[in-house]
């Protein structure tokens, strides 16, 4: 019996980091695509266009970002994008917890 009980906590222990891991495993890539998009984007972007890019990676992978959170200024070659969101994650069945997370990316434009 304390065999099966310690395989329960286990499995709720590894399931939790599991959906906590892939919480942060989302939100790494969601910054990485970020950086690529404006590094790699045309020399004559605006702001307005880059933050539409943004929203519209933020769609693709589900991330729930608000454009109002949202800030993206250019001064020359560098870009700074700032935003937050919320996420939700159950890290434990009937147990959920909400994780802020804060991205900021800077990036020299190549072109």
């Amino acid at each position: 019996m304390k065999t099966i009980i310690k395989l329960v906590i286990a499995a709720l222990v590894i399931n939790g980091c599991y959906r906590v891991g892939m919480a942060y495993w989302e939100y790494y890539e969601f910054e990485d695509a970020i950086e690529k998009a404006i590094q790699f984007s045309k020399p004559a972007v605006t702001p307005e266009q880059l933050t539409s890019e943004v929203m519209e990676l933020a769609q693709i992978r589900g991330i729930p970002i608000d454009e109002s959170s949202l800030s993206v200024t250019r001064a020359h070659r560098q870009v700074v994008v700032d935003a937050s969101y919320e996420r939700t994650v159950d890290v434990a069945p009937k147990l959920p917890r909400k994780f802020d997370f804060a991205v900021h990316v800077s990036v020299l434009m190549v072109n």
